[in-house]
C-alpha cells in the first residue's frame, strides 16, 4: 500500500482488475487457489457427474475466441459471453450454464493484501472502479466481489468487456471508460495482474499503471 498510495493520491480514480488481482478462483476440492483456471470445469465434471462437459466447454470457448477475436469480425462488440459459449456447446450441456455461474459465485477466496489495499483507497474517499476482460456478466461479478467481502457500494462503477465488447487485451476498454467517465486518461492509475494487458495496454493508453505480480507490485 506504501508503494500504490503515492500513485493513488495523484490520481482521481483508482481501477482495479479483479481476477488473480483481488481475488482467485478456489479449488473447490481443498479451498486453496486454483492456478490453472480451466480446472474448475474438470472439477464441475468430476463432482456433478457430468462427463465430457469439461472438454466441450473448453474447446467451444477457444472456437469463439478466435471467431470473435479474428480480423475478419468487423462487429463493433468484439468480447466473448458466457451465453455465447453455451450456444456452441452440446445442447445437453445447456442446463450447466446456471450450475456455472454458482460454482464461479461460490469458489473464490480474496487475494488478502490486494483487498486490502482497496478497502484502504477506499476509505481515503478515492473513487475506484473495477476494470476487466471477462465474459461473465456483471450480475455474476458483482456476486463474486461480494462474496470476498467487496460490496456494490465500496466501488463506483463495473466496466466488464462482456458488457462492453471492448477488452483490455485489444486495448479499447481503456479509451472507452476516461471518455465515459469524463476524465483524463491521465488521471486514472489501474493495478492488474497481466503485464501486457493491464500494464502496457493502459500505459499505451496513457494511464498510469501499476503491475502485480507475484505479490509484488511494479512501477
Amino acid at each position: 500500500y506504501k508503494f500504490i498510495k503515492p500513485v493513488a493520491d495523484k490520481s482521481k480514480v483508482v481501477s482495479f482488475d479483479i481476477f488473480d488481482t483481488v481475488l482467485f478462483r478456489r479449488d473447490s476440492s481443498t479451498g486453496s487457489r486454483l492456478t490453472d483456471p480451466d480446472q474448475m470445469f474438470f472439477l464441475m465434471e468430476q463432482k456433478h457427474e457430468i462427463t465430457g462437459f469439461a472438454n466441450n466447454r473448453l474447446s467451444c470457448e477457444s472456437v469463439l475466441r478466435q471467431l470473435t477475436y479474428s480480423h475478419d469480425n468487423t462487429s463493433a462488440f468484439r468480447e466473448i459471453t458466457l451465453d455465447g459459449i453455451y450456444k456452441l456447446m452440446d445442447p445437453k450441456f445447456a442446463p450447466i450454464q446456471d450450475m456455472e455461474i454458482n460454482w464461479e459465485i461460490e469458489n473464490v477466496i480474496p487475494n488478502e493484501p490486494m483487498v486490502d489495499v482497496f478497502h484502504k483507497i477506499r476509505l481515503s474517499g478515492k473513487p475506484i472502479i473495477f476494470t476487466s476482460d471477462m465474459y461473465l456478466n456483471a450480475d455474476t461479478i458483482t456476486k463474486m466481489l461480494q462474496n470476498i467481502g467487496i460490496s456494490p457500494d465500496d466501488y463506483m462503477k463495473l466496466y466488464l468487456s462482456s458488457q462492453i465488447g471492448k477488452t483490455k487485451w485489444h486495448g479499447r476498454l481503456y479509451p472507452h471508460i476516461h471518455h465515459d467517465l469524463k476524465i483524463k486518461p491521465t488521471e486514472i492509475v489501474h493495478i492488474g495482474d497481466n503485464r501486457e494487458f493491464d500494464y502496457k495496454n493502459a500505459r499505451d493508453a496513457n494511464w498510469r499503471a501499476l503491475w502485480y505480480n507475484n505479490g509484488k507490485i511494479h512501477a
